[in-house]
């Protein structure tokens, strides 16, 4: 819309837009912003989404992607959600951290948990597929496919690497951020004679 203002970063972000999944779907759509450069930063991790059909609806920041991100693509990949009910996971291709150096991850983002995971890397016969420098990406039937871009030394990579997406399976959700309970740790000091059905006590 000419009327909403776009948030930071301008330079090379990449956007994506979630559809409805059947007819009788009325979940809203989402057109969604991830990471690119603003001002003296080469590239950033924020992202940011807005309603789709809403008129003059501004953009919300989300989440912030695991790393930051300049020359990447966002697709949009299907599969089940935590509910057991179909689910349009965003998610964010390769990419360079600093405008040269070329990453192989796909990250993608949970609408339900509001987190984001590493779903996958582009890495064929052991060996691993960076691409970064606005390369393609497609979806045909059960295939993703990656085109062009850059790979490391900013080499232009022509070929062309697939993989099969399997959208009955539900990707593992983001791991909890604020758990109640911290990490273990080996006290130095064992009680001085090892019992069974020792007492509870609380203390503060």
């Amino acid at each position: 819309d000419p009327g909403v203002a776009s948030p930071v970063p301008e330079r090379e972000p990449a956007g994506v837009l979630t559809r409805p999944l059947a007819t009788q779907d009325t979940s809203p759509r989402f057109i969604y912003k991830f990471g690119g450069g603003t001002g003296g930063v080469v590239a950033t991790q924020t992202a940011y989404r807005r309603d789709a059909d809403t008129p003059f609806a501004q953009f919300e920041e989300i989440k912030t992607m695991p790393a930051a991100r300049v020359g990447h693509v966002a697709t949009v990949l299907q599969g089940v959600g935590q509910n057991g009910y179909a689910l349009q996971y965003p998610a964010v291709i390769g990419g360079s951290p600093d405008g040269s150096t070329p990453t192989d991850t796909v990250y993608i983002y949970h609408p339900d948990a509001q987190g984001w995971t590493l779903e996958s890397r582009m890495i064929v016969n052991g060996e691993s597929r960076p691409r970064t420098g606005r390369f393609a990406v497609g979806i045909i039937g059960n295939e993703l496919y990656v085109c062009g871009g850059l790979g490391p030394g900013g080499v232009v990579d022509g070929s062309l690497v697939r993989a099969t997406l399997i959208k009955t399976n539900t990707p593992p959700a983001p791991p909890v951020e604020n758990p109640l309970v911290g990490n273990w740790e080996n006290m130095q000091q064992s009680i001085p004679t090892w019992r069974t059905r020792v007492a509870y006590a609380q203390l503060g």
